[in-house]
């Protein structure tokens, strides 16, 4: 079954019309996605929950993911989560980043920025001009 796009167009004097258009539903196995996010699973902050529920949903439909984030945990900094994992499906790898921890917006910053040059750096490695990085 082919998906359906809906577009908006508009006639002179008339107010806008819908109109139906059908493209291709592309094959889902060639489809390479990585979403990039601080959390992941199994971490339980908001973001790490709508990702996990959105990607295994992805793959459990045959899409190729990978999630890649970071080795720690909302709340707690000190953990260190396995480098590679799959669940349900999805690949998921972590980078290493600095760890001050949330008590400061300067460190707070800090283990962001590190967080996105190692992903930055990853990303690099490993996705190609059809991955889509989300």
């Amino acid at each position: 079954m082919d998906r359906q796009q809906v577009e908006i167009a508009t006639r002179h004097g008339d107010g806008p019309r819908l109109r139906v258009v059908s493209a291709p539903r592309p094959d889902p196995a060639a489809q390479r996605v990585i979403f990039v996010n601080r959390y992941g699973y199994p971490d339980h902050s908001a973001t790490s929950q709508l990702l996990s529920d959105l990607t295994f949903a992805l793959a459990r439909d045959g899409y190729a993911v990978t999630v890649l984030t970071s080795r720690q945990r909302y709340d707690n900094p000190k953990a260190d989560l396995p480098a590679e994992d799959s669940v349900r499906g999805v690949e998921i790898r972590r980078v290493r980043s600095s760890r001050f921890g949330r008590q400061h917006l300067v460190t707070r910053a800090v283990d962001y920025a590190s967080f996105y040059l190692s992903a930055f750096v990853y990303l690099c490695r490993h996705a190609d001009r059809h991955t889509l990085i989300v």
